[in-house]
C-alpha cells in the first residue's frame, strides 16, 4: 500500500547473529515515469547484519574515538528502544542525528570516547571537526547503502533475477547477433559468454540448414509489423555438442525512445521431452489404428448387463449402428430382443464359467441379414472381449449349396418341372428375403413367355403374364429373350423398358426387376429368370451369385425335361413304325429296338455326364486338368478346364499348346520339390501332391495345392487326372494359427509352474510346458514316452494311492471346480520335489464322463521342508530352538516386505491420484494462459487505436490513465504472462516426476529408460536436497552414460533408488550435526550418480554420498531385514534388504556397498541387459 521497503529489526536471526529484515516492492514502471509507480510485480527480500551495516557506516571504527548509541527500534525513531550501544550515552548531552529509514527513523547519539571532558573549551570545534566529519561520513554511507536510492536502483535486482532464472533468456540485436545469453541458457545450451555473444544465432541456436541469416534479420523486421506472429514459437534448437533439443519461445520486442527496433528479447523453456513423447505416441497412436484399419473383425468391450463400453475402430460398416449411438447403450436399446437375449445369456455364461465361448447371430444391417460367428472372452471387472466376424458370404454359400443339392436332387428323379421350378424359386426367396422370383418359359416357336414357376406373385399377375410376346421393350423379361442377354431395371417407374406395362406392374407393388435369360448347354434361350423388389433395388455381391445360380440350375432342369418329351415322343414315333412292319420281322425289330434304346440312352447319359461335368469343373473352387508325360521326358497337358484362365491367369488353350507356361510360374523356392514330387509318382504310381507357391503373371504370389492320381498307359504315357486349388487363405490362417499357438506356448512357457495336461482313461500325460524341464529336468518326449507307468515311475509310493483317489473323485465333480493335491515326484538328477497340483476337468467323453484334466504344478518343496523341518523342531528338544526363531524373523521378514510393498503400492496409487488431480486444474490455467495473453493483446492493440484516434483525451482520462501507469501496464503485463506460464509449466514437470515414479500403470517387465526414473526420485526428494536453517544445501552431481532402454519393473528400480538416496541424505544430514556451520557451509554434503555400461552386458548405477559411513562390521549386514544403523524410530531396517531383493531376485542383478567411516558410502547396482 505504501508503496516502500519497510525495515524490520533488528532480530535474532535463525543463524544466531543479529540482523535486519526487509521488505521492498517492486513494480513495473514504465520509461519515464516516476519511480515506483507502476503496477506491483513482486517482492524482494533481504537479510542484513547488524555488524556489517554497523561496520561499513564506520560506527564501530575504534579510529574514530566516539562512543555511539542507536535507537528507534522497527523504524520508530526516539521513542523506539536502544539496540546499539549504552542507552546512557542518550543522558550525557550527545550530538543526536536523525537516521531516515523508507519506513521510519533511527535517532543516532555519539559522544566521546570516557565522555565530555567538564568545560572542555574545545567540545565545539571537536564536535564540528574530524569526529563528527567520521560520524556524519558513515551516515551518509550508512543512508546511500540503504536509502531509497539504492531500492531504485533494481538493475542489479533484475539483473541477478534474470542470470538465476531457471529458462533460457537470450538478447539478439536488429541483425541477429546475440548480445546477451544468460547463466541458464550457458548450461543448457553449452556456450560459453564469452562463445557466443556476438555471433549469429544461425548456426550456433538455429541450425544453418533451416535458416540463413538473411531470414533471420527479415523475420527480426516482420516482428514490428506483426508481433502477434512471432510472440510465441516452439523451434528445434541445437547445443553446442550437435544436440537437438526442442525449446518453447516467447519473444519481446525492443524499442528505442522513437520507436525504433534495437533487438528481440526470447525466453525459452525445454520442452524436448514433451515434444518426444508427442511424437513417440503419435507414432504408437498410427500403428494402433493402421492395425485396427487392417482388420475385418468388430470388436466390443461388454459387461454383464449387456452395456456396450467401448468398440474398436476396425470395421464400422459391420456395426449395427454407428457408434456414437451404441456406446453406453445396452444390447435391449440396441439389438432385436430375442437376439439381445441370447446375446446377453452367453456373456454371463462366458463370465460365470469364466470361459471362452463361440455363437453365431445374424442381424439386419442395411435390408441385407448379415451373419455373424463371435467370440465372447471373459475379462476383468465382469466384461466381456467380443469379437464378431462377417460370415455372411460362407453362410450365403453354405445356404445356397444345399439349394443346390435340392434342385440337383429332384432333377435326378425326375421330378415334375413345376415342382422343381418352384422349389428353385422358393429356395432363393429364402436366400433373398425380400426377392419375389419368376420363371418364364419360351414356346417352340420362340415367340411367347409362358409360365413356368412364380409362387410368390398373385395369380392374376401370372396370368396376365402368360403369353406375353418377346420383343425389344417388352419389360425385363420379353427384353431379356429378345435380345439374348440380361436386363437390369433397378427402378420400373423411370425405365423405359416399362413404359408399355408400368402401371399394371405398380399395381401389384413391383419396383424392380432383373431378367436373365435361361440358356441351354448349346446356348439356345429357354426361358427367363427374373428377381423382383418392391423397392428399387441394385443387384448386389451375392443376388448375382444366386441369378447365375438359379440360371444354371434352371436350365439344366428344363433342357432334362424337353429332352425326356422329345425323347418320349421319339419313342412313340418309332413304335407305331414297327408295328406297321410285318410280324416277320417283329423279333429282329424288338432286338433293334433294344439295341438303339440302349445306345440312345447311352449317348443321352454320356452327353448329360458331359454337361455335368462340365457344370462341375465351372462351379469347383479349382482348376481341374490332365497332365500327360512321355517316356521321352517331354510334359503337356491335355485337358485343362475353364478355371484355368480366372486361377493361373492363363488362357487354358494356351497352356495346352505349351505345358512351360505353367510349369515356369512355380516359384524357384518350391521348383525342385515339384519335379521331385512328380518323378516319385511317376515311378511308383502313387497319388500325387504338393503343396508351394506360384508367380502369377500379374505378380501376385499364391500358394496352391495339387493332387492327382497317375494312371500308366500301354504306350510307355504316364496320365495324372487332378485338380489344382488355390490354399492361400489357408497358409494365412495356418500361419495366424501358428503365431497364435507360439503365442499361447510363449505365455505357458513363461508360467513359472508346470502347466499339463493328462488322459485319465489312457493313463498318460498329453501335453506339459517347458517348466517341467526346468523343475524336474525332463523334456516332453520322455514324459510322453513313459505313457501310462508315468505315475509308478515318478510319484512317490507312499503318494500313489492318494493320487490314484484325487484322479477318481474327478467322476463325480462339476465343470469349474478345482481340486488340490500335493505329492512328491522324482526329477531327473534323482531329487524328489514336493508338488502342489490344482486341476480342473478339461475335456469329457462322448459318455460324459472325464477324460482329460488340466493343471498347474508348483514347487512346494521348500515350503514342505520347513514344515518337516518345523514338525522335528517340536519332537525334538530346544536343541534347534535358534531355528526356528530364524525361521521365525525370516517369515516376519517376508510378511514386513509384503506389508511394506502393499504400502508402495498404496503410496504409488496416492501419487498418481494426487498427481491427477493436481494436473487437471493446472491443465486448465496452463491452457488458459495463451487464450488470456491474446485477449489482454487485443485490448492493449484496441487501447492504441483509441489513442491514435483521440490524441487529447479529456482530464479524466488523463488521470486516470496516470493512475493506472497505462505504460508501465502495457510493458509489464507479458512479462507477468510469461511468470505464469513458467510456474505452470514447473507444476506441470512435478505432476509428470510424480506419475512416473509411482509408474502404477508398468506391473510386467518393460524397455526404462533409468535416467528418467532417477531424475523423478530426485524432483520427489528435493525439499530434502535444499538448504535448512543454517545448513547448506546437498548437491547433487550427476555423470550419465549413454544408457539403452532396460527391460526392468520401473516401479521397483524406482522404490530401490528412493531408498539409497534417502539414506546418502540421511547420512549426509547425520555428518552435519558433528559439524559448525561455518564447517558445514565449506564442506557441504554432496550425492553423486554416474551410470555407465559394463563389459558384462550390464548397465550399472552408482550412488555415493559423502555422509558419515557405515562402520565396517555393519557392511555385512546392512541388507539382512531389519537391520538398521539409524536411531530407534527413524528406521525400519527394511529399505536396504527390499531392495536387496528387488535387484538380486527380481532382476537377478548386483547390489554391492562400499563404505569408509567418516567419508561417505558407495552402492553399486547391476542390472543386466536383458529379462
Amino acid at each position: 500500500e505504501t508503496r516502500k521497503t519497510v525495515l524490520a529489526g533488528p532480530m535474532k536471526l535463525i543463524e544466531g547473529n543479529i540482523g535486519f529484515v526487509s521488505r521492498s516492492p517492486i513494480f513495473l514502471t514504465p520509461p519515464g515515469a516516476a519511480p515506483e509507480t507502476g503496477v506491483f510485480w513482486g517482492l524482494t527480500g533481504l537479510v542484513i547484519d547488524q555488524d556489517t551495516i554497523l561496520q561499513e557506516a564506520g560506527i564501530k571504527d575504534p579510529s574514530a574515538k566516539l562512543q555511539y548509541a542507536l535507537r528507534g527500534k522497527n523504524g520508530k525513531g526516539a521513542s523506539g528502544e536502544v539496540f546499539f550501544g549504552d542507552g546512557a550515552v542518550f543522558q550525557q548531552a550527545p550530538v543526536l542525528l536523525e537516521v531516515t529509514l523508507p519506513s521510519g527513523s533511527w535517532q543516532l547519539a555519539a559522544i566521546p570516547l570516557g565522555g565530555w571532558p567538564h568545560n572542555s573549551p574545545f567540545r565545539g570545534l571537536w564536535l564540528g571537526g574530524g569526529g563528527l566529519l567520521a560520524l556524519l561520513s558513515g551516515v551518509v554511507a550508512f543512508n546511500w547503502v540503504y536509502g531509497s536510492r539504492k531500492l531504485r536502483s533494481s538493475e542489479a535486482k533484475y539483473r541477478q533475477l534474470v542470470e538465476n532464472a531457471n529458462s533460457i533468456i537470450v538478447q539478439l540485436d536488429s541483425a541477429g547477433n546475440i548480445a546477451f545469453f544468460n547463466e541458464f541458457a550457458e548450461s543448457f545450451l553449452g556456450y560459453s559468454e564469452a562463445e557466443i555473444i556476438g555471433k549469429s544465432a544461425i548456426g550456433t541456436l538455429f541450425a544453418s540448414a533451416d535458416m540463413s541469416e538473411n531470414d533471420l534479420v527479415r523475420m527480426i523486421q516482420d516482428c514490428l509489423e506483426i508481433p502477434e506472429h512471432y510472440f510465441k514459437h516452439e523451434n528445434e534448437n541445437i547445443r553446442s555438442n550437435g544436440e537437438k533439443v526442442w525449446v518453447d519461445w516467447k519473444n519481446q520486442l525492443l524499442l528505442d525512445a522513437k520507436g525504433r527496433l534495437t533487438g528481440v528479447l526470447c525466453i525459452g523453456t525445454d520442452i524436448s521431452d514433451r515434444k518426444f513423447a508427442e511424437i513417440a505416441l503419435q507414432d504408437s497412436e498410427a500403428e494402433l489404428r493402421a492395425l485396427f484399419a487392417a482388420m475385418n473383425d468388430v470388436i466390443f468391450v461388454i459387461d454383464r448387463e449387456g452395456c456396450y463400453l467401448k468398440i474398436a475402430p476396425t470395421n464400422p460398416d459391420l456395426l449395427y449402428k454407428p457408434p456414437a449411438e451404441v456406446i453406453g447403450k445396452t444390447m435391449h436399446d440396441i439389438l432385436p430382443p430375442e437376439t439381445a437375449d441370447f446375446f446377453l445369456s452367453q456373456i454371463q455364461l462366458a463370465l460365470d464359467t469364466k470361459q471362452m465361448l463361440s455363437l453365431e447371430y445374424s442381424l439386419e444391417i442395411g435390408n441385407i441379414e448379415s451373419w455373424f460367428a463371435a467370440s465372447l472372452s471373459p475379462m476383468q471387472s465382469n466384461t466381456v472381449l467380443c469379437v464378431a466376424r462377417d460370415i455372411t458370404e460362407s453362410k450365403q454359400a453354405e445356404s445356397l449349396l444345399d439349394g443346390q443339392k435340392q434342385i440337383l436332387e429332384m432333377i435326378a428323379k425326375s421330378a415334375p418341372l413345376g415342382d422343381t421350378l418352384n422349389a428353385l424359386v422358393k429356395n432363393i426367396e429364402q436366400q433373398s428375403k425380400k426377392a419375389i422370383g419368376s420363371i418364364l418359359l419360351l414356346d417352340r416357336e420362340g415367340k411367347h413367355l409362358m409360365h413356368g414357376a412364380a409362387p410368390s406373385l398373385p395369380e392374376s399377375y401370372n396370368a396376365a403374364v402368360h403369353g406375353t410376346a418377346i420383343g425389344p421393350n417388352v419389360g425385363s423379361c420379353g427384353t431379356a429373350v429378345y435380345r439374348r442377354e440380361q436386363v437390369i431395371v433397378t427402378d420400373i417407374a423411370s425405365d423405359p423398358l416399362w413404359a408399355n406395362y408400368r402401371d399394371f406392374a405398380l399395381g401389384f407393388g413391383l419396383r424392380a426387376c432383373w431378367s436373365t435369360p435361361i440358356l441351354s448347354s448349346q446356348g439356345q434361350v429357354l426361358g427367363t429368370f427374373a428377381m423382383y423388389y418392391s423397392e428399387p433395388h441394385t443387384p448386389q455381391d451375392f443376388e448375382w451369385q444366386l441369378i447365375e445360380s438359379v440360371s444354371n440350375l434352371a436350365g439344366i432342369a428344363i433342357e432334362r425335361k424337353q429332352a425326356e418329351s422329345s425323347l418320349k415322343q421319339l419313342n412313340e414315333d418309332l413304335e407305331n413304325r414297327v408295328f406297321k412292319r410285318t410280324s416277320e420281322l417283329s423279333k429282329a425289330f424288338n432286338l433293334l429296338q433294344t439295341e438303339i434304346a440302349e445306345r440312345q440312352e447311352a449317348e443321352k447319359e454320356l452327353i448329360a455326364s458331359d454337361r455335368r461335368f462340365q457344370k462341375l469343373t465351372a462351379n469347383l473352387p479349382g482348376v481341374i486338368y490332365q497332365s500327360l508325360l512321355r517316356p521321352d521326358g517331354s510334359v503337356s497337358f491335355p485337358y485343362m478346364s475353364p478355371a484355368c484362365r480366372e486361377i493361373f491367369e492363363l488362357e487354358p488353350e494356351a497352356v495346352q499348346q505349351n505345358s512351360d507356361l505353367l510349369i515356369d510360374l512355380v516359384h524357384p523356392e518350391h521348383r525342385q520339390k515339384y519335379h521331385e514330387s512328380l518323378a516319385i509318382s511317376a515311378q511308383t504310381l502313387q497319388p500325387w501332391q504338393w503343396e508351394g507357391r506360384l508367380i502369377l503373371p500379374s505378380g501376385k504370389l499364391r500358394w496352391f495345392q495339387g493332387i492327382s492320381r497317375p494312371e500308366a498307359k500301354e504306350n510307355g504315357d504316364i496320365l495324372w487326372d487332378g485338380i489344382t486349388i488355390d490354399i492361400t487363405d489357408r497358409k494365412q490362417a495356418e500361419l495366424a494359427l501358428q503365431e497364435s499357438q507360439q503365442f499361447i506356448q510363449k505365455i505357458a512357457d513363461a508360467t513359472p509352474g508346470i502347466l499339463y495336461l493328462y488322459d485319465l482313461e489312457e493313463q498318460r500325460n498329453i501335453y506339459a510346458n517347458a517348466s517341467i524341464g526346468t523343475l524336474l529336468g525332463y523334456t516332453f518326449d520322455e514324459i510322453e514316452a513313459m505313457g501310462a507307468s508315468i505315475m509308478h515311475q515318478l510319484i512317490h509310493q507312499e503318494d500313489l494311492t492318494k493320487v490314484a483317489e484325487h484322479h477318481a473323485s474327478f467322476a463325480a465333480i462339476q465343470d469349474g471346480e478345482v481340486w488340490e493335491i500335493e505329492y512328491r515326484m522324482l526329477a531327473a538328477n534323482g531329487q524328489w520335489f514336493w508338488l502342489q497340483s490344482r486341476d480342473t476337468i478339461f475335456s469329457r467323453n462322448s459318455e460324459g464322463r472325464c477324460k482329460v484334466i488340466i493343471g498347474f504344478s508348483q514347487d512346494i518343496t521348500t515350503r514342505k521342508e520347513a514344515e518337516e523341518a518345523l514338525i522335528k523342531s517340536e519332537v525334538r528338544e530346544r536343541e534347534r530352538s535358534q531355528q526356528l526363531e530364524e525361521a521365525l524373523r525370516s517369515l516376519r521378514s517376508t510378511q514386513t516386505q509384503l506389508v511394506q510393498n502393499e504400502k508402495m503400492s498404496a503410496l504409488g496409487q496416492l501419487v498418481a491420484g494426487i498427481a491427477h488431480e493436481i494436473n487437471n486444474p493446472v491443465n486448465f490455467i496452463h491452457g488458459n494462459i495463451t487464450y488470456l495473453d491474446q485477449y489482454t493483446k487485443q485490448l492493449l492493440d484496441l487501447v492504441i487505436v483509441y489513442e491514435q484516434e483521440y490524441p487529447e483525451p479529456n482530464s479524466t482520462i488523463l488521470d486516470r490513465r496516470e493512475e493506472i501507469d497505462l505504460d508501465f501496464l502495457v510493458e509489464d503485463l507479458t512479462k507477468i504472462m510469461g511468470s505464469m506460464q513458467v510456474g505452470t509449466e514447473r507444476i506441470r514437470q512435478i505432476v509428470l516426476s510424480l506419475r512416473n515414479f509411482s509408474r502404477l500403470d508398468e506391473s510386467e517387465m518393460k524397455p526404462v529408460d533409468l535416467h528418467g526414473g532417477i531424475e523423478s526420485t530426485l524432483l520427489i526428494l528435493q525439499h530434502r536436497l535444499k538448504a535448512k536453517d543454517s545448513w547448506p544445501a546437498i548437491q547433487v552431481v550427476k555423470d550419465f552414460g549413454n544408457l539403452p532402454l532396460v527391460e526392468c519393473y520401473a516401479s521397483q528400480l524406482n522404490q530401490v533408488f528412493m531408498n539409497i538416496i534417502v539414506n546418502g541424505i540421511d547420512a549426509i544430514e547425520e555428518r552435519y550435526h558433528k559439524l559448525s556451520v561455518a564447517e558445514a557451509q565449506t564442506n557441504p554434503g554432496r550425492i553423486s550418480i554416474c551410470t555407465m555400461m559394463t563389459t558384462q552386458k550390464t548397465v550399472m548405477v552408482e550412488f555415493s554420498d559423502n555422509g558419515t559411513g557405515i562402520p565396517e562390521e555393519a557392511i555385512n549386514q546392512i541388507f539382512n531385514p531389519f537391520f538398521t544403523t539409524k536411531e530407534v524410530g527413524k528406521g525400519t531396517g527394511l529399505g536396504m534388504s527390499i531392495s536387496h531383493s528387488i535387484v538380486v531376485e527380481k532382476h537377478k542383478g548386483k547390489i554391492e556397498c562400499i563404505s569408509s567411516l567418516g567419508k561417505g558410502t558407495t552402492f553399486q547396482i547391476q542390472i543386466p541387459m536383458g529379462k
